[in-house]
C-alpha cells in the first residue's frame, strides 16, 4: 500500500489499495492519525517526527484500524525523504505492509516453543525424582505455574475410589 506526504506531513496521495484499507474517499478531509491504535501512537510519531525534522528514512510497527470491518491490523510503514530537482525537501513517500499474520505466525512459534520446552523441562525435572507422590506435586505446581493458574492437580483413581491430588 502505496503512500506520500508533502514536507509538511500531510497525506497527499494514497493508492488505491490504502484507500480501501482506511475507507478514504476525499483525501483531503482524510487523517491517518486517526486510524492508529492509541497505544502505538507515541511509538509511531517519534520515529516520524524524527525522519521528518532531519529527512532520513524511517520504518516502524503500528496496528490501524481498518475501515471494512474494524479490525486492528499491524502495518510495517517505511517511509523514504523525497527531494524536487533543486534540492528541496518535498516530503516523505513510502509504502505499508500489512505483516498482522507475520505477527501472529511469530507469536504462535513462540507459544508452541514454551510449550515444548515446559513440557522436555518437566520430564526432566520428573526424571530426577523418585518419589511418586513428589513428581505428582511438582508436576502440578509447575502445570499451575505455566497455566498462570492459581492451583492444577490431579485425580487419582484406585479401585472405585477418585482423590483429588497432590
Amino acid at each position: 500500500m502505496l503512500w506520500a506526504g508533502d514536507a509538511d506531513g500531510k497525506c497527499i496521495y494514497l493508492n488505491r489499495a490504502l484507500r480501501e484499507f482506511w475507507g478514504v474517499e476525499e483525501l483531503s478531509s482524510f487523517d491517518w492519525n486517526a486510524t492508529v491504535h492509541p497505544d502505538d501512537a507515541p511509538a509511531l510519531h517519534a520515529p516520524l517526527r524524527a525522519a521528518m525534522e532531519k529527512h532520513t528514512p524511517f520504518a516502524v510497527e503500528a496496528r490501524y484500524r481498518r475501515a471494512a470491518d474494524g479490525a486492528w491490523r499491524t502495518l510495517r510503514t517505511e517511509g523514504r525523504p523525497h527531494f524536487g530537482s533543486d534540492g528541496a525537501f518535498r516530503g516523505m513517500i513510502g509504502v505499508n505492509t500489512d505483516v498482522t499474520g507475520i505477527r501472529f505466525t511469530e507469536s504462535s512459534l513462540r507459544e508452541a516453543k514454551a510449550r515444548r520446552d515446559f513440557i522436555f523441562g518437566l520430564g526432566e525435572r520428573q526424571r530426577a525424582m523418585q518419589d511418586p507422590d513428589a513428581i505428582m506435586r511438582m508436576t502440578a505446581e509447575q502445570l499451575a505455574k505455566f497455566l498462570r493458574a492459581d492451583r492444577a492437580g490431579f485425580y487419582r483413581v484406585s479401585g472405585t475410589t477418585l482423590t483429588f491430588g497432590p
